[in-house]
């Protein structure tokens, strides 16, 4: 397929926390996932093609013809998905494949800037930034995390609630999934059947 049309896809605040729970997050790294996803995304307004957290394709997935999208940065490809549960599984198989989920899970913020730091994800500091033309610094960092801190707190009052397009199989992952981890899992769980009309 290849490139495919740049389209906004917003959400709110609920929907977003909601999506990543449809795609497996866990409900104890919720917030610290939502809130990179937030950064990213300029709080899911400036979000395009369901992707959380702009995340690029490989060199082999663009060979293979995996749907990619351009966000007016020329030399860079960023996958487009169908949906929002698909763009949240993406974002958790990312953090997942990157050893993140950990540092979320256990709220260590520090920790979870850190090791994207040692991935250089932001870029490596020192180096020039070949997009922007700048040089990494350690303040780079140290806003990122700001930012990450800062949504923290404003998505700890959100209820997630269903995003658009969720459909009754994918709730019953999310039972399985709430029933194991946390009475918060198991209440939002709960709120969808009842907003969806699956409770007798």
């Amino acid at each position: 397929m290849g490139q495919v049309a740049t389209v906004k896809t917003v959400l709110t605040y609920g929907q977003a926390l909601g999506s990543l729970l449809l795609a497996g997050c866990p409900p104890s790294a919720l917030h610290m996932v939502a809130a990179q996803s937030a950064v990213e995304t300029a709080a899911w307004k400036s979000m395009h093609n369901w992707n959380f957290g702009n995340v690029t394709p490989s060199p082999a997935q663009v060979a293979a013809g995996i749907p990619w999208m351009n966000q007016g940065l020329s030399a860079m490809k960023f996958i487009s998905f169908s949906d929002p549960i698909s763009g949240a599984k993406a974002m958790m198989g990312w953090i997942q494949s990157r050893g993140l989920l950990s540092y979320a899970e256990q709220g260590d913020l520090s920790g979870y800037v850190g090791r994207l730091q040692a991935g250089c994800y932001l870029g490596c500091v020192g180096n020039t930034d070949p997009v922007r033309g700048v040089a990494i610094s350690q303040q780079d960092y140290d806003n990122y995390r700001a930012g990450i801190s800062s949504w923290m707190a404003k998505l700890s009052s959100v209820t997630p609630v269903p995003p658009p397009f969720v459909s009754s199989p994918k709730l019953d992952v999310l039972l399985a999934v709430g029933a194991a981890a946390t009475v918060a899992g198991v209440l939002f769980a709960s709120r969808l059947r009842e907003r969806l009309g699956l409770l007798s």
